[in-house]
């Protein structure tokens, strides 16, 4: 049965890989990203922070769960309680862990179902080059069901979906902020669409949350290893879903500070006291692995893997690239 079960995991995980490598290739289809040259203002407007929060509102997602989700997003007030920041040895990095501790890699904890009630949505504003902008949006989970409900699960869970702008002048030098892309992040790639083929609810585009594993698509349906459909709904527009960030600047917006966790010096202890999540950078926020079989194209499979990390290491911040 144990040899069965081992066998059922690397053909998923073969699949699994051999899709989304698919994915990646239709992704890069570079007709698909071609972006057409618009005037830039000279000089370039200022962009007021209350400017800033207007437009993440405005185009704030309109995101479905799946109808049979189990584990919802949560906020970080809701979820860090549940964890402490401590060392792991093995790397020197500060990581998080649950403060109630799993027995095994099947062990479902309350907290890791989510609040969808509370739940907010981290919102960064980011300058790019050529007088671009880039408005990036974190959803955290505090667990993810991998796909199957077999392998691969892991506590804590970050997905992020992207806004991308560049001034319009609306006639008469009167430029404005204005959508051209939108990138939806699929575990390890992603969907890049131009803005006037996004579905739309007014201005926010419409977004939906794969059951389990939160990877995100443009469309409801079966998506090779995931599943999405029109279940609980979190708009971002609403108040008090958003907090807000200027990534270039390091500063909160609309009243928050910015965060220790964004910062990628993982070995910093931080402040004391260092178990609290809020104290100090955090590499993974989530358990370390646990229950693995074996190993496949050099990856091991176990019941439970390694928390993610966390929006410092995703691929948005620099100005010069974009995620495709």
């Amino acid at each position: 049965m144990i040899k069965n079960k081992f066998i059922y995991h690397l053909i998923l995980v073969l699949f699994a890989s051999s899709m989304i490598s698919c994915d990646l290739l239709n992704d890069l289809d570079e007709e698909e990203l071609v972006v057409d040259e618009t005037p830039i203002p000279d000089p370039e407007p200022t962009i007021t922070d209350d400017y800033k929060v207007e437009l993440m509102k405005k185009y704030a997602p309109y995101t479905y769960m799946d109808k049979d989700e189990s584990y919802f997003p949560s906020s970080l007030d809701y979820a860090f309680p549940h964890f402490k920041r401590y060392l792991n040895e093995d790397n020197g990095l500060y990581s998080l862990t649950t403060i109630e501790p799993l027995q095994t890699g099947n062990d479902i904890l309350d907290f890791f179902h989510g609040e969808m009630s509370t739940a907010k949505v981290y919102v960064f504003w980011i300058a790019k080059d050529e007088s671009k902008y880039q408005i990036t949006h974190f959803y955290f989970y505090p667990y993810n069901e991998a796909t199957g409900n077999i392998v691969q699960n892991h506590v804590g869970d970050w997905e992020h979906a992207s806004v991308r702008l560049r001034w319009i002048d609306k006639g008469n030098e009167d430029w404005v902020l204005e959508p051209y892309q939108m990138y939806l992040a699929t575990h390890s790639t992603g969907t890049t669409k131009a803005w006037e083929d996004v579905e739309k609810i007014g201005d926010q585009p419409v977004v939906f949350s794969a059951q389990g594993s939160h990877g995100m698509y443009f469309t409801e349906g079966q998506h090779e290893i995931d599943i999405t459909s029109k279940g609980e709904v979190l708009d971002v527009a609403e108040n008090g879903r958003i907090v807000a960030f200027d990534y270039s600047s390091k500063k909160g917006l609309n009243g928050s500070d910015w965060p220790k966790w964004m910062s990628k010096d993982f070995s910093n202890a931080g402040s004391n006291p260092i178990d609290n999540p809020l104290s100090g950078p955090i590499y993974r926020f989530g358990n370390q692995k646990m229950d693995c079989q074996g190993t496949v194209g050099g990856e091991e499979i176990c019941t439970l893997s390694d928390g993610p990390t966390g929006p410092i290491n995703k691929p948005v911040w620099d100005p010069s690239t974009y995620e495709k």
